[in-house]
């Protein structure tokens, strides 16, 4: 069995600046970690690259905005979940509406909704704790390894 490569951030907007901003926290949050960061303009890159990558990575964590053109981030994480139901990926979404107003629980929906604008301590917890949850179910593994 091929060794895959290290966990994938994956992170979805259509605002070059915002998701050059994101990009930025979060390498600042996976400095020193194998992590690899990839970004998509839009929920059809995301899917694309999400089928392209998800057989070399072990584990995704896709951060996707709410309101973009052409698929929203919940049609996006539906699709996504739709076409791989057994994959290790977990779906953050944020948006400008209400978070209750957009929860749609799994299987079919996000794992966390985050309301917009989240401030920065908050989001880098929320993917530091994806982080460290990966890190902690590795760990006994790679003790038997």
């Amino acid at each position: 069995m091929a060794q895959r490569e290290p966990s994938l951030i994956l992170l979805v907007d259509d605002d070059l600046v915002h998701r050059s901003l994101i990009r930025s926290i979060l390498e600042e949050v996976v400095a020193e970690r194998p992590y690899v960061l990839a970004d998509a303009e839009d929920g059809g890159e995301a899917l694309d690259l999400l089928d392209r990558l998800l057989p070399r990575h072990g584990r995704i964590l896709m951060l996707t905005d709410q309101s973009m053109p052409g698929r929203t981030g919940l049609e996006t994480i539906r699709e996504a979940r739709r076409r791989h139901p057994t994959a290790e990926v977990h779906y953050v979404l944020w948006s400008s509406v209400r978070p209750e107003r957009l929860r749609c629980d799994p299987p079919e929906g996000p794992d966390e909704v985050a309301e917009k604008p989240i401030g920065l301590e908050a989001f880098m917890h929320l993917v530091a704790g994806f982080v460290e949850r990966w890190e902690t179910v590795q760990t006994p593994q790679a003790a038997h390894g």
